[in-house]
């Protein structure tokens, strides 16, 4: 998992069951939010350092605390990025 500055979070059906405790996977506390954009603040030693920096977008692990923070992790085989110019 690689830590994304997160600039936008979405909020889903699931994000809120789990915020009310509606999942027994998930530890407490618990930051929520599964869908996100952001920019990847640093990189794993399987990720091509050249993606340091870049933005991205993706689908979290809601047994993991989410993006609905300044930081959120990413798996970077479930991001993709986001074109230049594109708002998040």
């Amino acid at each position: 998992m690689d830590p994304v500055r997160v600039e936008a979070c979405g909020l889903s059906p699931v994000d809120w069951k789990v915020a009310a405790g509606g999942h027994d996977g998930v530890a407490w506390p618990h930051v929520p939010g599964c869908d996100f954009a952001g920019a990847l603040d640093a990189v794993g030693t399987d990720v091509p350092r050249t993606l340091l920096g870049r933005r991205v977008a993706g689908h979290g692990d809601l047994l993991i605390d989410g993006a609905m923070a300044e930081y959120g992790l990413a798996d970077p085989l479930a991001v993709v990025l986001v074109p230049d110019g594109v708002d998040p």
